[in-house]
């Protein structure tokens, strides 16, 4: 309290992501071929669902102190301590952390 915390402190958790791609070449005619291709993206969560989670603090529970009224008179402002500061919450739900994947043909001549 009272002090500015030093640079590179305060650390985030460690994520475990895997990401998967295999290939494969299928002669088709003389100089031409087939390539087929499989992603798979953040496969540790298509293993087990809490795996491959990025956990992080928010933006919200970053804050130890937030505003609460503002006193005109006296030129200052209240603060309230919050609750959550500092608590680990998943880092949204969106596709980009679930597992996907995708399959790719081309074909070369």
């Amino acid at each position: 309290m009272g002090t500015i915390i030093p640079r590179n402190t305060c650390r985030q958790p460690w994520f475990n992501r895997l990401d998967l791609s295999l290939r494969n070449r299928i002669p088709v005619r003389r100089g031409q071929y087939a390539e087929l291709s499989f992603d798979f993206f953040n496969v540790l969560n298509g293993i087990k669902s809490e795996w491959g989670r990025y956990q992080s603090v928010s933006t919200a529970r970053r804050n130890l102190m937030v505003p609460a009224s503002y006193d005109a008179n006296g030129e200052t402002i209240r603060y309230d301590l919050t609750d959550n500061f500092g608590d680990n919450t998943p880092l949204g739900a969106n596709l980009l952390l679930q597992f996907s994947m995708q399959l790719g043909v081309r074909y070369v001549f």
